[in-house]
């Protein structure tokens, strides 16, 4: 399966932002939540299609008032499920150059069901706030990247009954982007190690989940993917989602 793209960009509805850059992307220093990351992805087109249904568009919105084209279900064994970025409840902003973000839900089934070989799509998700308090100074996690060595940093290992395991919106293979507030781009891997160090008693996490993350070594609770608001709400009719 094709590898993810690695840049990966944080977001927010906040102005008056700063931006440092890193191997992995463009990072921008955010003064409060709420925190989105984009992803961009490219996922080959199998036998039986891309392996995602979606739904949305300006003329068939998915949520009430949002014309934005959403990722609905990932197929079991699909093209997007091996290569293991793409979630559901991911918003798609563009595929293969198209702009999603204003697009007529024919049209936007008319680029997905033409792209022959595949597609790099750019999508937006939700990323979580996670506040750990450490059990004498342990937190019970591991975790690698860094600016030397190119690539995000992220959760490698979760020890059992520590305070991240019992934190049911971390698992393994979840990316950290800040570190009680400040953003983690340019800092190296013993520079986030000495931020999780400097703060011995509580721990202020954004994290971005992802749908390949591995799970706990000790059984802990995978949350569930991330949703658009309504999304339980809201459920689309079976016209509106289309398979991919």
């Amino acid at each position: 399966a094709a590898a993810a793209a690695a840049a990966t960009t944080l977001a927010s509805n906040i102005s008056n932002t700063s931006i440092t850059s890193t191997g992995s992307g463009n990072v921008r220093r955010l003064s409060r939540p709420p925190y989105t990351a984009t992803e961009t992805i490219r996922i080959q087109k199998g036998s039986t299609g891309l392996g995602f249904s979606f739904a949305g568009g300006v003329d068939n919105n998915y949520l009430p008032g949002d014309a934005g084209v959403y990722v609905t279900k990932i197929a079991p064994h699909g093209s997007a499920a091996l290569e293991g970025s793409l979630r559901e409840g991911d918003l798609i902003l563009e595929v293969n150059g198209v702009n999603f973000r204003q697009i007529q839900h024919a049209q936007a089934v008319h680029v997905l069901r033409t792209a022959t070989k595949g597609v790099v799509m750019v999508v937006e998700r939700k990323c979580r706030e996670v506040r750990l308090v450490s059990e004498k100074g342990w937190y019970g996690l591991g975790i690698h990247g860094g600016s030397d060595t190119g690539a995000p940093v992220v959760l490698s290992r979760i020890q059992s009954g520590s305070p991240a395991d019992k934190h049911p919106a971390l698992d393994m293979g979840c990316e950290i982007t800040h570190i009680n507030g400040e953003p983690l781009a340019g800092l190296t891997h013993h520079e986030v190690l000495n931020k999780i160090k400097g703060s011995p008693e509580a721990l202020l996490l954004v994290v971005l989940p992802r749908r390949n993350s591995r799970p706990k070594s000790t059984g802990g609770a995978v949350p569930p993917p991330l949703s658009p608001p309504q999304q339980q709400q809201q459920q689309p009719s079976q016209q509106q989602q289309q398979q991919q």
